[in-house]
């Protein structure tokens, strides 16, 4: 239908449908214009069960990821399936909460839907046997984030968590911090939350920077309570260091709820989003979304249509905003 009212080929009008580089090389501009046209003159809506059969391929991509309780994890989620949709897949968007039970049970379920490909923010080694079902079938596997699993046929993308802490630790050597304390989360056993830890810790102790305590929570009248308590023991740090920036607002608030703020303890959070309804602006270590994104889009097509399999290990950045009055960024 959309061929003849187009006066193209049936193979012109396939290829502006199955937005892949393979099917558009050759494919001039003007006739690309003149087939989207025509496709929105008539309501054309493709039949993607048709192009399945005839292709081999769904047209869905699949993207597991850890929580939804963690803004950088839904940004990835939110911009990676909008990337999915500019080029003509629909997105198939889960999360597993750190339940790695729930996270088998996901993976199992995307791959019997035969997804075209997978991004995913794994919680550890337990489900790599399902997510080899997925190489084994040369089924483009891109890892995001965090330090990550490898193996073969498997692409990866993102800040390794000693670089996240390594430039952490940079800052609060630059600015003579002498010791810190750190909020976490209570009750989430996952990969990435574990190795951050680590990191950090291993990184401290290096530097020569005291560890003062350790606070976990999972509300924020929690977090009210275990900043009273931090306010109120001897030997206040110089620091607080929160595994995610929601942490670092919730920590932000928490101090002005019990009469203190920044000024006597600054606050540093880790993902450095903008998020508009933050009590204060967070300084923060920047996790680069959108370079992720990009990376993680060519490693899919480079697997999708060369099986070629790569690596990309991204920076981290400081970002000074309102919640570390008196520090500076260091020099380079």
């Amino acid at each position: 239908m959309v061929a003849e009212a187009a006066g193209v080929s049936r193979t012109a009008v396939y290829a502006v449908l199955n937005r892949d580089a393979k099917n558009n090389i050759g494919l001039r501009p003007d006739t690309r214009r003149k087939i989207e046209k025509t496709i929105e003159e008539l309501g054309y809506i493709p039949n993607n069960s048709a192009r399945t059969l005839v292709s081999g391929r769904s047209n869905n991509i699949g993207i597991l990821l850890n929580t939804s309780n963690v803004m950088f994890s839904r940004v990835i989620g939110d911009l990676l399936a909008e990337t999915c949709v500019e080029h003509g897949y629909m997105p198939l968007l889960e999360f597993y909460n750190f339940n790695l039970e729930l996270e088998r049970r996901k993976l199992e379920m995307l791959f019997s839907r035969g997804v075209d490909g997978l991004f995913a923010i794994t919680g550890g080694e337990r489900n790599l046997d399902v997510y080899k079902r997925f190489t084994d079938f040369h089924l483009p596997l891109v890892m995001l984030g965090h330090n990550t699993p490898g193996g073969p046929n498997v692409s990866r993308v993102g800040v390794s968590e000693e670089r996240i802490a390594a430039t952490l630790i940079d800052f609060l050597v630059g600015n003579r911090v002498k010791s810190v304390s750190y909020l976490t989360f209570s009750e989430m056993v996952s990969n990435p939350i574990s190795i951050r830890e680590q990191c950090i810790f291993r990184g401290l102790e290096a530097a020569g920077i005291r560890l003062a305590g350790r606070y976990a929570v999972s509300c924020h009248r929690e977090t009210v309570a275990e900043m009273r308590r931090l306010l109120a023991a001897p030997g206040r740090p110089d620091a607080l260091c929160c595994f995610t920036d929601e942490l670092a607002n919730s920590a932000v608030t928490a101090l002005m709820e019990c009469g203190s703020g920044v000024d006597e303890l600054p606050v540093i959070g880790i993902d450095g989003l903008e998020m508009p309804f933050n009590a204060l602006p967070l300084t923060s270590v920047r996790n680069p979304v959108e370079d992720i994104i990009f990376s993680g889009w060519q490693l899919f097509e480079n697997a999708l249509l060369h099986g070629k399999y790569a690596a990309v290990e991204l920076s981290a950045r400081m970002v000074l905003r309102d919640t570390t009055p008196g520090f500076r960024l260091p020099d380079r």
